[in-house]
């Protein structure tokens, strides 16, 4: 592993240490307003209310989900016809917009409805923010780099992600700590637009983009079935996490008693797992061709899955539960398959199908995840989960097969040029 890292020229690690900072930024910003929800709530909505209690939950979980595609519509665009750079500048900007906005927001008991409706804008916006710059960054150090090297590089954006999730959770705790105002964490959107600013201040647009515009043709067309794959391998994430992070949570909160404070340290030692499995994904990448693990990590979680049921009957104690989570989190995170979808799309339409892809399945399995168990859990029981996730996991299967398929078909795809 080392061996490839030594490869990278001095400009190339400058520019994934640039996307990758500026990810973890964002991505604080993004996971400190999650992580404040319940405060914050009290804060911008009337919670005395029935109508703004079911207002809350919409607002927390549906509306950004909804409007991630309109989002991913626009800087898609944008990305393809102006340039991938432009979008990274435009999603940090409304990153720091969103952050300042929500610290100088006057709260409910000041303004009334207008503060939910405000506090829900910039929760838009922040969502949108987040899922452009984390499809940005991996677009452009996919067109800037090539093999084994473009892999590494959407690795450490992923670690970027993670990072910023753990810093948000340290930053809130720290706060607690010092009897410090939770506002006051939101002014870092100040540190994050000027940091990110100057850390890509020296970024070129991709060559390949470049290049595509110049020639101002586009030969290829968008293969169904690399669509097809690209879906599955988006959706089996969606809904993993939530089966971790919603159901797993929830029984550890109704079985073994977690408190809101057990539950933040429960996802602190989550988070370092994943990231030591990022960190185990990145050495075998070194190694084995992506798509191989791929396919191993799915097979693998199908059959988890399939055992939930009887494993979760059997499992009595609560750390039996995270052993379980962690494991099901480390055949979840994949974090490198964009870098073969991306090479087999034409230049051109990369930056629009990407955002897209991103964000369709989330919003379409977040509300799959959200309202389907509660229709189905009459005929299935406890295999509710295990048959919505196993249809995923299987789908993501299937997939990866594809997807392999399609890239040992290209001439310019990872399966021959993974050196």
């Amino acid at each position: 592993m080392i061996s490839t890292f030594k490869t990278f020229s001095k400009e190339e690690l400058r520019a994934i240490f640039a996307l990758s900072t500026g990810t973890l930024l964002e991505y604080f910003d993004f996971f400190l307003y999650i992580h404040l929800a319940s405060t914050l709530n009290q804060i911008f909505f009337d919670v005395t209310k029935e109508k703004s209690q079911l207002l809350l939950t919409s607002l927390a979980y549906v509306m950004p989900l909804i409007f991630r595609p309109f989002g991913a519509l626009i800087l898609g665009y944008i990305g393809d016809k102006i340039g991938r750079v432009y979008t990274i500048y435009i999603t940090l900007v409304m990153m720091s917009i969103s952050s300042i906005g929500i610290f100088l927001l006057p709260t409910y008991a000041q303004i009334g409805v207008l503060a939910s409706v405000l506090i829900s804008a910039f929760r838009i916006i922040q969502s949108v923010s987040s899922m452009g710059e984390i499809v940005g960054a991996k677009l452009y150090l996919n067109e800037y780099l090539s093999g084994k090297k473009s892999v590494l590089a959407l690795s450490f954006v992923m670690l970027g992600c993670f990072w910023g999730g753990q810093l948000a959770l340290h930053a809130i705790q720290a706060a607690s700590f010092f009897q410090i105002n939770f506002r006051y964490l939101f002014l870092i959107g100040l540190v994050i637009f000027f940091v990110g600013f100057y850390s890509r201040a020296t970024l070129r647009e991709s060559l390949a983009f470049v290049q595509a515009k110049h020639e101002k043709k586009e030969d290829k067309k968008i293969s169904k079935m690399l669509i097809f794959a690209n879906l599955g391998l988006e959706c089996v994430q969606t809904s993993g996490w939530f089966f971790c992070y919603v159901y797993l949570n929830s029984i550890l909160r109704k079985d073994f008693g977690y408190t809101a404070d057990d539950m933040i340290h429960h996802n602190v030692l989550i988070g370092f797992s994943f990231l030591v499995t990022i960190v185990l994904y990145i050495a075998l990448c070194t190694k084995v061709y992506v798509l191989k693990i791929t396919k191993v990590k799915n097979f693998c979680l199908l059959i988890m899955y399939l055992i939930s049921p009887l494993l979760l009957r059997n499992l009595s104690e609560a750390w039996h539960i995270v052993v379980y989570e962690i494991l099901l989190l480390a055949c979840i995170s994949d974090p490198t398959f964009n870098a073969v979808v991306y090479k087999n799309l034409p230049v051109l339409k990369r930056s629009l199908v990407g955002t897209m892809a991103w964000a369709l399945p989330r919003a379409v399995v977040g509300l799959i995840m959200t309202f389907l168990p509660s229709l189905i859990e009459a005929y299935l029981a406890s295999y509710t989960f295990a048959f919505i996730c196993g249809s995923f996991a299987l789908y993501a299967l299937v997939s990866a097969f594809i997807l392999e398929n399609i890239d040992r078909k290209n001439s310019e795809g990872f399966y021959k040029n993974y050196i």
